[in-house]
């Protein structure tokens, strides 16, 4: 949607269509990533029975012990860049939508609310017997005072 909807650039949608199917599925369901278990490794095996040493090639799929370290050294080495690919897309995105709320504030002529006109907007909503328990604007008065902690 983001992409049909020109949030996103379809360069975006390819890095977030990739993070989604190699990293955010993946470990969401608690599994091992394929670019993993399709690997083959080689091994050293011993028989604790007759001393025997031999090194054979094994599939990581099917050997979990070997699964379970390999994927703990390939989380380290994909961590550092999974980490700066979503820090950089939260950080062009809310760019980007800060950008474009200020163009559509000055195509629409957004002026901000003054505190009177709030005050005003409350007292008559009180004198027609409304209890205005919320009060949503798309922008507050600079000089309208936070609510006490606790409250939104």
């Amino acid at each position: 949607m983001a992409k049909s909807r020109r949030v996103i650039t379809k360069e975006e949608f390819e890095k977030l269509e990739w993070l989604r199917e190699n990293v955010r599925n993946v470990y969401l369901h608690g599994q091992t990533p394929h670019w993993i278990k399709d690997k083959e490794d080689e091994i050293i095996e011993g028989d604790f029975e007759t001393g025997e040493v031999k090194e054979i090639t094994v599939k990581v799929r099917d050997n979990l012990v070997l699964q379970r370290h390999i994927r703990i050294c390939a989380d380290r080495n994909i961590c550092e860049m999974v980490v700066a690919l979503v820090d950089g897309f939260a950080r062009v995105l809310t760019t980007r939508s800060i950008r474009k709320l200020e163009t559509w504030k000055e195509k629409k002529g957004h002026a901000k609310p003054t505190r009177e006109q709030v005050e005003r907007t409350l007292r008559n909503m009180q004198e027609k017997g409304l209890e205005a328990e919320l009060f949503i604007t798309s922008d507050y008065p600079n000089d309208v005072p936070s609510p006490p902690d606790g409250l939104c």
